[in-house]
C-alpha cells in the first residue's frame, strides 16, 4: 500500500480544524494566489518530488483540466478507477507547484490551503512539512519551524488520486490541482486559535477562545459592550432587544478580539432554529419554508475555480429568484460564499466533503429502487478502517463553518449509504449542542427501503407458513435487523429526507407515515427544457406544515466552454462518463436565465392571489416581512388590452391574508380572453407577477361568408376562392399546398405528427416514443409514422378524411377523422377528432406541423408568453398579445431540445395567415424541425434553418423533471385516449 491510499493515515502535521477568519493588527496576511512554477508528470509516482523540474508556469488558482494538462471527464455515479478500496491506479498523475516567499518574521508562520484535489504534500527548501486530503476542506500548517525571516521555497506536490478520492465520487466534472485561495499567515506569538460563538434565547452571545481575549461587541458603528475571557476562554455579553437574524432581515453584529497585538473580527447573528410540534422547522420561533438549490462550484472556463465576484454574482441572483435556501452539494464551499449567506440572507444546509455513490455500481448492475447495500462491508461507511476519516471530514466543516448563522442543518454527505461511520458523525455533531439540525438523505432512503424489504420477506414468511413449507426464518430475521437498525438510524436525525419524491408521494408520508420535518435535499431536477411542475411542491408544502421545503437540482449547467460551444461527457475522449447529465442547471452554464429559472421564480414567489366575486384575496408567504413594504399593482387585461389596474400598499403580516375590493368592472364576454394579474414589487425589483383566467366567455366574431366547395383532382383535392387556393393530399388528409395571392407558403404538405424532440426530461420515455440508434422494438416508434387515409367524404362545403397514424412495424396509435369545413372569405374550419388506442404510451404530442416557405418568419400571437412554457411550467408567464420571430423562439439548450412552446394561443398570425381557436390550442413557431434537434447533440451541429416550422397542437404534454425525477404527472400527460381539437385558419385581411 502506498503511503496515499491508507485511510487511516490521510494527513501528517495539518492542524486541527478552527474558525475561519483572517487576522489584522500585527498579522500579515500574504495571497498566494498568482504565478507558480509547474510540473506535470504522467506517472507520479517514478517523480523524486524533492528534485523534479517545474519548468512550466502555471496560475493559481486553477485546475490542471483548464489549464490542458488533463482531458475533463464527467462522471455522475461511475469513479473514473476501479473500485477497489482503498486503492488507486498505479500510474498516477502528479502536479508540483514551487514559488518563492518572504517571511518578515512577526512570529509564527502558517500556510492555508482552502481547496487542493485530491491529496497534496507541502514542502519548504526542500523539506517535508505534511501532506492533507479532503478536497474542499480547508487545510492548515505550522511553518514556523522551516521559515525563519527571509526568502524560502514553497513547493507542493498534488496527487490526482488517494484514498480520499473514494469519498469524492460528486457529480460533477473531476477537476484536480490548486483551485482555491492558498496564502500565508503570520501571527505574533501567543494569538488566539479558534473562536466559538453563540448565541442563547436571542438575548446573549456567549465566546469561547483564548484566555486574556479582549472582546468588542459592536452593533454597526455603536459599541455595545467590552470584555475579557477568563481563564477558561470565556466571555459573554447580554443584548436587549436583540436584532435577529433571518433570510429575510440578515442583521448581523461584530465581534471584534484582541489578542497579542492581532485583531480578529467575526460577524453573527442571533438566531435560534427548532422544530415545533408541528414538525415545522422554525428560525427564531417562526416556520419557515425552505424554498432552495443545491449549489456546486463550476464556471464554464474554469472548472471548480469560481472569483468571489462570481460567488457573489451567484447569490445575488439567487435572491432575484425568490430563493432563500442554498445546500452547498456536495463538499463545503469557499468561506467567502458563507459570509455572502451571512449578508444577504440564504439559509445554508451545510454538507462535508463526502459522497461514495459509485459503489452502486461496483458490480455493473445499478437498482434504483433499491438501499445501497451497506451490509457489504466493501462500503467505506461500513468499514471501520475509514471511520477516522469520516468523522474528520465532519469535524473540519464543522470546525472552519461553525460561527456562520446562515448554516442552519449540517449534511453528512451525499449518496454515500447510511452506516457506522455515518452514525459516529452525527455523534460527533450531537456532541457540539450547537442547536443546528442534522441532515442525512441516506437514512431517510435506508428506513423507506428497509420497511418495505421487511413486508415483502414477511409476506413470504407468512405464505411458507400457511402453505406447511419451511419458514423463511433467516430471510425475516435479516429484513427486521435491518429495519430495526435502518429505524433507529432515522431518528438520530432532525430531519425525514428524500430525493425526487413525487407530491403524491410526499403527501402519504405526511398523512401518518412519518414524524418527522420532511425535507427534500433534491428535487425538480432542471436538467434542460424546464422543470415542470415546481408549482404543485410549492402548492403542497404550504398546505402540509410539515413539508418544509427543498431545494431544486440544481444551480448551474456544469459544461466547457470550447471555442464558444459548450462541451460535455463524453466530449473528451473519457474513458467513462455520463454525457451531458451535467447540463443540469436552473440557470445557464454562464448564468443567463432560461423560461425554468422564472418558472422556479413564480413558484418561489412570496405572495399568492385569488379573484373572487370582485374581490381580491392577497395571501402574504413571507415568514417575516410584511406585505407593507412592498408595492403591489393589479391588472385586467381583455383580449390584450388594459382596461383596469390599481395600485395597494397592505400591511398584510406574515402569514396573514386580505381581502380587497379592486372596483373592477368586467365585461360579460371577449374575442380572446380576460385575465387578472398581480404583481409584487420593490422600486424597480417585481418579486413576481401572477395571473388567473377569468373565465369570461369567448364568442368568436360572426362572419357572414359563403360556403365554398371543395374540388377533386386526381390525388389531390383543391378549394379556390378569391386571392387563396388550397390543396390537400388524399394519402393523407393534410394540405400540401396553401397559395396565397400566388405566393406558396408550404415549403413541404403539413403533417399530423405526435413527435418532439425529446427534452433532457424525455430521457427515460423516449425509448417508448422514438425508433432511435436502431432500436425499434419497445417504442410506438412516432418519429417514423406512416399516414394511412380510409375513407374521404366530400358534401357541400365540407371535406372529411377518415384517417389513422401509425409508426413502423406498429398498429395505429391514433384512428379518427379531420374535417375541413370552407368559406368564400378563405376561413378553414378544421376539426379533428379521434382515439388513442388503449395500451398506447402516453403521447409527446399531438397537432398540425407546417413547415413555412420563408425562413425565421415573424409572428404575433395570442396566448402565454413571451418566454416558452407548458402544462407544468407556465407561472412565469401571462397571457397576452406578443410579438416574436422564430430566431427569437430558439432556446440554446446545451444539447438541443424541444423548445418554444405556448399554451392558451387563441389566436397567431404568421406570414398572411390566420390559426384561431375559442377554446384554445398549444402553438410553436421555430427554425428547426423535432428531427434536426433530435440529431444534434451540440448546438453547433444544427443546420441552417431552411424553413420556419410551425405546430398547432391539440396538447403537447408537460416537462416534469424525469431526467432523475419522477415521471411526468398524469395530469400533465397527453394520456388521454378521446381527442376533440377545434381550430381555424384563413389568410389575414386588411384591417384585421
Amino acid at each position: 500500500m502506498r503511503f496515499y491510499e491508507d485511510p487511516q493515515n490521510t494527513h501528517i502535521a495539518r492542524l486541527q480544524g478552527r474558525s475561519y477568519y483572517i487576522p489584522k493588527g500585527q498579522a500579515e496576511y500574504t495571497l498566494l494566489n498568482g504565478e507558480f512554477s509547474f510540473g506535470y508528470f504522467a506517472d507520479g509516482d517514478s517523480v523524486d518530488v524533492a528534485r523534479a523540474v517545474c519548468s512550466d508556469t502555471v496560475t493559481v488558482p486553477s485546475t490542471w483540466q483548464s489549464l490542458g494538462y488533463e482531458s475533463h471527464n464527467y462522471c455522475n455515479v461511475d469513479y473514473p478507477h476501479p473500485v477497489d478500496p482503498p486503492y488507486v491506479p498505479m500510474v498516477n498523475p502528479l502536479g508540483i507547484y514551487e514559488r518563492k516567499i518572504k517571511i518578515n518574521g512577526v512570529g509564527k508562520t502558517y500556510l492555508v490551503m482552502e481547496g487542493v484535489s485530491s491529496e497534496a504534500e507541502v514542502y519548504v527548501d526542500g523539506k517535508f512539512v505534511g501532506r492533507t486530503q479532503g478536497s474542499h476542506l480547508q487545510a492548515e500548517f505550522d511553518l514556523s519551524e522551516v521559515t525563519p525571516v527571509g526568502e524560502h521555497t514553497l513547493r507542493i506536490a498534488v496527487r490526482k488520486w488517494c484514498a480520499g478520492s473514494y469519498l469524492e465520487d460528486q457529480d460533477a466534472f473531476r477537476c484536480h490541482g490548486i483551485f482555491r485561495d492558498i496564502y500565508l499567515l503570520e501571527r505574533p506569538v501567543g494569538h488566539l486559535v479558534d473562536i466559538d460563538i453563540r448565541t442563547k434565547n436571542n438575548e446573549r452571545v456567549e465566546i469561547l477562545t483564548a484566555p486574556d481575549t479582549t472582546v468588542t461587541l459592536w452593533d454597526g458603528e455603536q459599541k455595545l459592550g467590552q470584555g475579557v475571557t477568563d481563564t477558561e476562554g470565556k466571555v459573554n455579553f447580554a443584548v436587549s432587544n436583540a436584532k435577529l437574524w433571518n433570510a429575510e432581515h440578515p442583521y448581523l453584529y461584530t465581534l471584534e478580539f484582541s489578542k497579542a497585538g492581532e485583531i480578529i473580527t467575526q460577524q453573527f447573528g442571533f438566531r435560534e432554529i427548532s422544530i415545533s410540534d408541528k414538525n415545522e422547522i422554525c428560525i427564531n420561533g417562526v416556520a419557515v419554508k425552505l424554498k432552495g438549490v443545491n449549489h456546486h462550484d463550476s464556471t464554464p472556463h474554469s472548472g471548480w475555480v469560481m472569483s468571489d465576484e462570481e460567488i457573489l454574482n451567484d447569490l445575488h441572483l439567487m435572491k432575484e429568484l425568490n430563493i432563500n435556501t442554498v445546500r452547498t452539494s456536495h463538499y463545503p464551499p469557499s468561506p467567502r460564499f458563507l459570509q455572502y449567506c451571512d449578508q444577504l440572507g440564504l439559509y445554508v444546509v451545510l454538507e462535508t466533503d463526502l459522497e461514495t455513490h459509485g459503489f452502486s455500481l461496483r458490480n455493473g448492475v445499478y437498482d434504483f429502487n433499491r438501499y445501497y447495500d451497506v451490509e457489504d462491508g466493501i462500503w467505506p461507511c461500513q468499514d471501520v478502517r475509514w471511520k477516522k476519516e469520516y468523522t474528520d471530514r465532519m469535524e473540519r466543516a464543522y470546525q472552519r463553518d461553525k460561527n456562520h448563522p446562515c448554516v442552519f442543518m449540517w449534511s453528512l454527505g451525499n449518496e454515500s449509504g447510511h452506516g457506522d461511520n455515518h452514525v459516529a458523525m452525527v455523534e460527533l455533531l450531537r456532541a457540539k449542542t450547537d442547536g443546528r439540525l442534522i441532515h442525512a438523505e441516506d437514512a431517510s432512503r435506508a428506513w423507506t427501503v428497509r420497511k418495505k424489504k421487511y413486508a415483502e420477506a414477511k409476506r413470504a414468511y407468512d405464505i411458507a407458513i400457511a402453505l406447511g413449507e419451511k419458514a423463511k426464518t433467516e430471510e425475516l430475521a435479516f429484513a427486521s435487523k435491518w429495519l430495526e437498525r435502518a429505524t433507529e438510524d432515522q431518528q438520530r436525525l432532525d430531519v425525514f429526507s428524500n430525493m425526487y419524491a413525487a407530491p403524491q408521494q410526499i403527501e402519504k408520508w405526511l398523512q401518518g407515515e412519518v414524524n418527522q420535518p420532511i425535507f427534500l435535499c433534491e428535487y425538480a431536477h432542471a436538467m434542460g427544457n424546464g422543470p415542470g411542475g415546481v408549482w404543485d411542491y410549492m402548492d403542497l408544502m404550504y398546505r402540509y406544515p410539515a413539508f418544509v421545503g427543498g431545494c431544486i437540482w440544481e444551480w448551474c449547467d456544469h459544461a466547457v466552454d470550447v471555442a464558444g460551444v459548450y462541451r460535455y461527457g463524453g466530449d473528451f475522449d473519457e474513458l467513462t462518463h455520463d454525457g451531458n447529465f451535467c447540463c443540469d442547471g436552473m440557470v445557464f452554464a454562464d448564468r443567463t436565465l432560461k423560461a425554468g429559472s422564472l418558472g422556479i421564480k413564480a413558484a418561489y414567489a412570496p405572495f399568492r392571489f385569488r379573484y373572487e366575486k370582485g374581490k381580491c384575496l392577497i395571501q402574504n408567504l413571507f415568514d417575516f416581512t410584511s406585505l407593507k413594504e412592498f408595492n403591489l399593482v393589479c391588472k385586467v387585461k381583455v383580449d390584450g388590452k388594459e382596461i383596469a389596474k390599481k395600485e395597494f400598499c397592505l400591511d398584510i403580516a406574515p402569514h396573514g391574508e386580505m381581502w380587497v375590493d379592486p372596483e373592477f368592472d368586467i365585461p360579460e364576454s371577449c374575442v380572446l380572453g380576460g385575465f387578472i394579474t398581480l404583481s409584487l414589487n420593490r422600486g424597480e425589483c417585481c418579486l413576481g407577477t401572477l395571473e388567473q383566467d377569468l373565465k369570461i366567455p369567448v364568442c368568436a366574431p360572426k362572419k357572414a361568408a359563403e360556403r365554398l366547395s371543395p374540388i377533386k383532382e386526381g390525388r389531390f383535392i383543391s378549394v379556390f376562392g378569391k386571392d387563396f387556393a388550397y390543396r390537400f393530399d388524399s394519402y393523407t388528409g393534410m394540405p400540401c399546398s396553401i397559395s396565397l395571392c400566388g405566393e406558396e407558403k408550404l415549403l413541404k404538405p403539413a403533417a399530423l405528427t405526435a413527435f418532439r424532440a425529446p427534452t433532457d426530461n424525455d430521457r427515460k420515455i423516449r425509448k417508448y416514443w422514438l425508433k432511435e440508434r436502431g432500436d425499434y422494438r419497445e417504442g410506438e416508434n412516432l418519429n417514423v409514422v406512416f399516414p394511412h387515409v380510409y375513407d374521404i367524404k366530400m358534401h357541400e362545403n365540407r371535406l372529411s378524411f377518415d384517417l389513422s397514424l401509425a409508426g413502423i412495424s406498429r398498429t395505429p396509435f391514433f384512428k379518427g377523422r379531420v374535417e375541413y369545413a370552407f368559406f368564400a372569405d378563405g376561413n378553414v374550419q378544421v376539426s379533428l377528432r379521434g382515439e388513442i388506442k388503449e395500451h398506447c404510451v402516453w403521447l409527446p404530442r399531438l397537432g398540425f406541423e407546417f413547415a413555412l416557405a420563408q425562413k425565421d418568419l415573424s409572428f404575433a400571437y395570442f396566448g402565454k408568453g413571451p418566454l416558452e412554457n407548458y402544462r407544468d411550467m407556465h407561472h412565469h408567464t401571462t397571457t397576452g398579445y406578443y410579438q416574436s420571430k422564430a430566431s427569437a423562439e430558439y432556446v440554446p439548450y446545451i444539447r438541443p431540445q424541444e423548445h418554444g412552446n405556448h399554451i392558451g394561443v387563441r389566436l397567431l398570425e404568421i406570414d398572411g395567415l390566420q390559426f384561431y381557436s375559442t377554446t384554445g390550442f398549444e402553438a410553436s413557431v421555430s427554425c428547426f424541425d423535432a428531427y434536426e434537434l433530435n440529431k444534434a447533440e451540440h448546438t453547433d451541429e444544427l443546420p441552417e434553418s431552411s424553413a420556419t416550422h410551425l405546430r398547432i397542437d391539440y396538447k403537447n404534454s408537460g416537462l416534469g423533471s424525469a431526467s432523475c425525477g419522477p415521471e411526468l404527472d398524469k395530469q400533465y400527460r397527453l394520456d388521454e385516449k378521446e381527442v376533440a381539437f377545434d381550430f381555424s385558419f384563413a389568410p389575414m385581411r386588411k384591417g384585421e
